[in-house]
Parts: structure tokens; sequence; C-alpha cells
């Protein structure tokens, strides 16, 4: 077992939010998240990171690790401020063992993999929205995660520079057996590079299983809506492509 929620339950303003929800993944994989406005999405990632503590339920990881050894996380809004660059940004994320040597090889050739390298000394109050998030998942990836929870981190990056993260991540997931675990509004990406998909509706669980089972008659009953859909060329998966869909 790598991470397990068990009948996790969360009222936020005396609104149920995550209603007796499970989530068990027992080998690395790449895990995305998707679903409707106010599904419950965002709020499972941080109900895991411990930011909102459950009502019921748990989140059970390995007892030999910690939760800050065990998990990343990039929030949908990211923090910055004036005078801090990325390299004080990496030291958000390095547990201490780390921090002495955060300018290791290892290091440099992840920051170079995702093309930050050149802005790392840069304010960080001065960087585009989606230069910002290339940092934030490279000083991510860099603690050497078991679970990399990203919310919403690709939402500000030019399509042609997703695809090219997006890829990868993907090369990442695989080569080193992280598990990610993606919430994302990008349903096509999100269908497209995933190997499984949890579905939320309404803070419970809508569909959770291999991305290969997941038909278009099951996206469109979780949003309510008729989309215009073909099957991706490369992998049959229903993928939406723009025209008139329907309520």
């Amino acid at each position: 077992m790598l991470l397990e929620i068990k009948n996790a339950s969360l009222s936020l303003g005396g609104n149920p939010i995550l209603k007796n929800l499970d989530l068990k993944i027992d080998e690395p994989c790449y895990l995305a998240i998707i679903g409707p406005n106010g599904a419950g999405k965002s709020t499972l990632l941080k109900s895991i990171v411990g930011i909102h503590g459950l009502d019921t339920g748990e989140v059970i990881v390995p007892d030999n690790f910690s939760s800050f050894e065990f998990f990343s996380y990039v929030p949908q809004s990211l923090a910055v401020m004036k005078g801090y660059n990325g390299w004080d940004l990496l030291d958000c994320f390095l547990y201490p063992e780390r921090l002495k040597d955060k300018k290791n090889t290892e290091i440099n050739d992840l920051l170079t993999f995702f093309d930050v390298s050149s802005f790392m000394e840069r304010d960080l109050t001065t960087l585009s929205g989606g230069e910002l998030q290339r940092i934030y998942l490279a000083c991510a990836l860099a603690s050497k995660p078991k679970v990399l929870l990203l919310d919403e981190s690709l939402s500000s990056m030019d399509p042609h520079i997703q695809e090219e993260v997006i890829q990868k991540l993907e090369k990442v997931q695989k080569e080193t057996k992280v598990t990610i675990i993606h919430v994302s509004h990008q349903v096509n990406n999100a269908i497209h590079v995933s190997d499984r998909i949890l579905a939320m509706k309404n803070g419970e669980v809508f569909y959770n299983g291999e991305t290969s089972s997941f038909k278009q008659s099951d996206l469109e009953s979780l949003f309510d809506y008729k989309f215009n859909c073909i099957s991706h060329p490369d992998t049959g998966r229903p993928m939406i492509v723009p025209g008139k869909g329907e309520k």
C-alpha cells in the first residue's frame, strides 16, 4: 500500500465538501482527479497533506515515512514574496538533509529539465504565471517525494509549454516511480496522460479506475453535459473538441 484514504468526510463553513470518500493507491501511477467546480477536488488534496483536518476518516501512509518526506504539494494559488528567488523557494521544499547540497548535479539537472535554471536567481514577483508554475514543479520534485500533489499546476502555461511539461511529468513519473496526483480542469490532458482517474461529483467518488475504461458516457454523466467528442487517434480515449454540445 502506497497511500490510502478511508471514509474521508469534511465540512467547511457548515457545507459538506467531502462525503465518505475512499481511495487506495497500491502502486506508483499518474492519477488525474477531474470533476465539476465545487466537487471537492482541491479540498481532497489539502486534506491529504493536512491543511484541512478531516471530520471523519483518515489518510494512511507507510510507517517509515513522515508526511514531509512523503508528499510534495503544489497549490492552486502560488505564494510569492518580494525579495525571494527560486533558490529560496527550493529551500522550502527540501528537508534538512538535502538543504546542505541543494546545488548538486541531480537538482541542477532537474532544473534544466524543466527549463527553469535561467531564472532561479530572479525575484519570484518578476516571473510570469507560467514561469512560476514551472519553478514550483521543479522544486517540488527536487525533494524526491513518493507522492507529488498538483492542483491546477499547469493552468498558466502557454499551450506548447503545457504540452511539453505534461510530457516531462509523464517521463519523470515512469522513470522515478513517483506517484502524481493531479487535479485538473484540462480534461483532455488528464484523460490522455493518466493511468487512473478519480472523478468527483458533489464531494463523492463518481468514478475510480483505469483511464482506459473511462468512457464518453462517464464524462457526460460527470458534468451533466453532452460533449462533442472524438476518440484520440493514439489512445482511443474520449477527447473533447470544439463544437456545439448540449445540457
